[in-house]
């Protein structure tokens, strides 16, 4: 078992979720990923009230040394959101390798609650909600209800 698989297994036999988060599987992966985790978050605050979003954490042969790639697989209109690929500065740029699986679903749930515009990967989003935030709360609310 590599130091990553170890490492990952230990956090998984004591990680504590939220209520409103829900474990859906845990599987290991195919190349370049060594380690999938699905989840479900339903925010209970902001714009995403209440609405149910899948994410996977796909974890490198390098983790924890360097953090787990995330993908939203829900159809949402997020600044940080484009294409599945979710931008958390907190996995990006600040990463260390104290933090874990834990810390990543809390940065998620800020991620969803406490909406960044600024540095926006979905531009369009992060330009709608800097300069016309009803219409960006009116769109993200309803985006991907259909679904």
């Amino acid at each position: 078992m590599t130091f990553a698989m170890h490492r990952l297994a230990n956090e998984l036999k004591t990680l504590t979720l939220p209520p409103n988060v829900q474990l859906i599987s845990s599987t290991p992966s195919h190349s370049p990923y060594i380690h999938t985790i699905k989840l479900t978050v339903t925010p209970l605050q902001g714009i995403y009230t209440n609405r149910t979003l899948i994410f996977e954490l796909c974890f490198l042969p390098s983790y924890p040394f360097t953090g787990p790639k995330v993908f939203c697989r829900s159809k949402i209109y997020h600044p940080n959101i484009e294409n599945e690929h979710v931008c958390m500065r907190m996995v990006r740029e600040e990463w260390t390798c104290g933090m874990g699986v834990e810390v990543v679903v809390g940065g998620l749930m800020v991620v969803l609650v406490e909406i960044d515009g600024e540095d926006a990967l979905n531009v369009e989003a992060g330009d709608m909600m800097i300069n016309d935030y009803e219409r960006f709360v009116k769109i993200a609310r309803e985006y991907g209800r259909d679904v």
